[in-house]
């Protein structure tokens, strides 16, 4: 899964050259993709090492190789928007070209791969907005959390 991540995030960065966006690519292993980000699980650990040292500000990029690859426990959106509020962060999750989802929402880009991006803070407005049925639910992001919330459900059965 590390090789996957880092040609992941190489075929991403070559997509946006002049991007200076910390780029972080991440590989599912070690723990559960429904396991909170909050609770200190050492795989975890090492992505919040990083954020942690980012000066304020910084356009994040986490690149999740799978539909799964930093969670499927949609509290937790919450909890990183709330912890790393200062990080500008976009979610990329990297597809199958045989995934279910719209090209409107997981676009093919020049290089043949699928990716769906999603800012954090439309991920969680949008997850305030279906709660309370107040304000704007983006619509790529209400796919999103649908397809989240299915993997999370076959995955813990």
């Amino acid at each position: 899964m590390f090789i996957r991540a880092a040609t992941a995030g190489r075929a991403w960065s070559k997509l946006f050259p002049e991007s200076r966006a910390a780029i972080i690519a991440l590989p599912r292993t070690k723990c559960r993709s429904g396991w909170p980000l909050n609770e200190k699980v050492a795989a975890a650990q090492e992505l919040f090492t990083v954020l942690n040292v980012l000066p304020a500000n910084t356009r994040v990029e986490l690149l999740s190789v799978g539909s799964h690859g930093l969670t499927t426990h949609l509290e937790s959106f919450a909890w990183l928007s709330t912890a790393y509020h200062d990080l500008d962060i976009c979610v990329i999750l990297v597809v199958p070209l045989v995934f279910p989802a719209s090209d409107e929402v997981f676009p093919t880009a020049a290089n043949g791969v699928r990716y769906g991006v999603f800012r954090l803070a439309d991920i969680v407005a949008t997850m305030e907005a279906m709660k309370s049925g107040q304000g704007h639910a983006d619509k790529k992001c209400r796919i999103l959390l649908k397809i989240l919330s299915i993997v999370r459900l076959f995955k813990t059965g």
